[in-house]
């Protein structure tokens, strides 16, 4: 045991620690230690009553039972309290903006927006827009930190973020963000994973299903013939989805049937990559392929699978998804996340390593949080009563640092707008519709 000098801090009534609301103006010292505490480290160790010291942003020791610690730490009483590693949401939308209007003359398919034609009346038709090119993004690009959903997280207890880039077909990489105080996105990792579905602009190519993993075989191909031949100038899409055959970082992959879950997992056998099934919608009858065949699994939405996958053994994320997350969508999750351990059976430790230990897996980030564990981000909640059964944030740190856990009302005209409302207009194939009029061909 580490030999410590406890400082003083003390008042009327003793010890002073931070109210579970204070602002960022009171943020205390990152040296800091957690006394007398409950601590469920999410590696299957529970230390009944003990500590946890954290020098900067990372953990120093903890142990069990007491210590003291030298000055200069900020000490805070955890009598009665239980602490937990951060949670994690593995593919976020909170704050992220819609990809750019498409700019005049040009898009998919080349050529300049068709001008007006006579109509029989003998007016002209209105222009046709511009078809939105595949603009490829960081996550990241115009995020707005202070937005409702992030400080929602935020103040139940989700410490770092997978964003995801938003758009059609490859429509960027993802970035994954510590959820500190203040205006700028503090970056964990860059190129975290890439993003690629089968949504597509209307009207536009590709416009089939078959089309779709065509346009996306080519991308990834491309991006590893860039390897051996590189172009003049780096090209970033070319230089992620080369990181993403080559099996270094995820792709994930969003699907919304059985048939779209077996179409991403052979994609991923093809190029021998790490590819995640994000969604989960009818995935349960492959529930014993994830986690064994190196396809991952990220549930979003209603995350109604899970009952079913984890009586199968499949090892799944939990995640939000949603691009207009709000702060009551952000407690909503906490919500889903007591009930699959009180209506489904699903074991609490289960639950809490979805969004822990699991998506760090995922993502490549165990290294760095997912679990209390010594060198790790100090990023931590502390509750009163069990957070997966009816307990109360008390305090959330984030790299060691103590936030805010008031969350931001966003009004309804600062909610990131879907990107329909860009100009894509999108539509998500879902069959092989081989003449592109939007029915079924079958």
């Amino acid at each position: 045991m580490k030999s410590y000098f406890i400082p003083s801090i003390l008042g009327a009534a003793g010890l002073i620690f931070a109210s579970a609301s204070h602002s960022q103006a009171q943020a205390t010292s990152a040296n800091s230690i957690l006394e007398n505490v409950k601590i469920v480290t999410g590696t299957g160790k529970v230390i009944e009553s003990g500590y946890i010291i954290w020098r900067n942003d990372k953990l120093d020791t903890i142990g069990e039972g007491s210590t003291t610690v030298e000055a200069g730490f900020t000490h805070y009483d955890g009598k009665g309290l239980i602490a937990y590693p951060g949670l994690i949401d593995a593919y976020c939308a909170a704050g992220v903006s819609a990809p750019p209007a498409a700019p005049a003359g040009g898009g998919i398919g080349g050529g300049a927006p068709r001008t007006g034609q006579q109509g029989r009346n003998g007016g002209a038709r209105p222009a046709t827009p511009a078809p939105t090119p595949f603009v490829w993004r960081k996550a990241t690009d115009g995020l707005n930190m202070n937005s409702g959903g992030l400080s929602g997280l935020r103040a139940n207890g989700f410490t770092a973020v997978n964003l995801i880039s938003r758009g059609p077909l490859t429509p960027g990489e993802d970035v994954i963000i510590a959820l500190s105080m203040g205006d700028k996105p503090d970056i964990l990792k860059e190129r975290s994973a890439v993003n690629i579905n089968t949504q597509t602009r209307q009207g536009g190519y590709p416009s089939t299903l078959m089309g779709a993993y065509a346009f996306l075989r080519q991308s990834f191909y491309d991006g590893i013939d860039s390897r051996n031949h590189p172009p003049a100038k780096p090209d970033p899409k070319l230089e992620a989805l080369a990181t993403a055959a080559e099996g270094k970082i995820p792709a994930l992959v969003s699907t919304g049937s059985l048939n779209d879950t077996k179409r991403a997992m052979r994609l991923g056998a093809e190029f021998k990559m790490k590819a995640v099934v994000v969604g989960g919608v009818g995935s349960e009858p492959l529930a014993k392929q994830f986690g064994t065949n190196g396809t991952g699994l990220i549930l979003t939405g209603d995350w109604d699978p899970a009952a079913a996958l984890y009586k199968d053994g499949a090892e799944f994320a939990l995640a939000s998804g949603r691009i207009e997350l709000d702060a009551d969508d952000a407690k909503g999750m906490i919500t889903k996340a007591r009930e699959l351990v009180s209506k489904s059976n699903i074991p609490a430790d289960k639950v809490l390593a979805a969004l822990t230990s699991v998506p760090a897996k995922l993502l490549g980030v165990f290294d760095k949080m997912g679990s209390l564990e010594t060198g790790k981000l100090a990023n931590i909640v502390v509750t009163s009563g069990e957070l997966l059964k009816d307990g109360t944030i008390k305090y959330v740190f984030v790299k060691g640092k103590s936030v805010s856990t008031t969350p931001v009302k966003t009004a309804a005209d600062q909610r990131p707008q879907r990107i329909a409302a860009d100009g894509i207009n999108p539509v998500t194939i879902t069959f092989d519709d081989a003449d592109g009029d939007g029915g079924s061909d079958k």
